[in-house]
């Protein structure tokens, strides 16, 4: 069990990782040139629609991935096994940082 347990660790630690790497290398990469930048400063509708499309992205990512792992951890993980729970808890945790990294990007 303990070692299931350093196993379940050990996987989000490395997601949370991945997780601060896509943004950290999006902001290199734009830093650095390798795309193109400001290719829609001139129009102000697409500036406009990419800004107010990413604040609908963060205003429904942020309290879905919140209220998503309540849910799971009410209606599933409870009412499985320790180990069988403990897969599950982490798929669930990957998946809420894959929701939480639509709105990061």
């Amino acid at each position: 069990m303990e070692e299931q347990i350093k196993r379940a660790v050990r996987n989000l630690n490395i997601s949370y990782v991945f997780f601060w790497v896509l943004p950290a290398f999006l902001l290199g990469a734009g830093e650095f040139e390798l795309f193109p930048v400001g290719g829609l400063v001139d129009n102000a509708s697409a500036t406009y629609y990419f800004e107010t499309v990413g604040i609908l992205l963060t205003a429904l990512c942020v309290p879905l991935s919140l209220k998503l792992f309540s849910l799971v951890l009410k209606k599933k993980i409870d009412h499985m096994t320790i180990t069988l729970a403990l897969k599950r808890y982490v798929q669930w945790n990957i998946v809420r940082l894959g929701v939480l990294e639509v709105a990061i990007v």
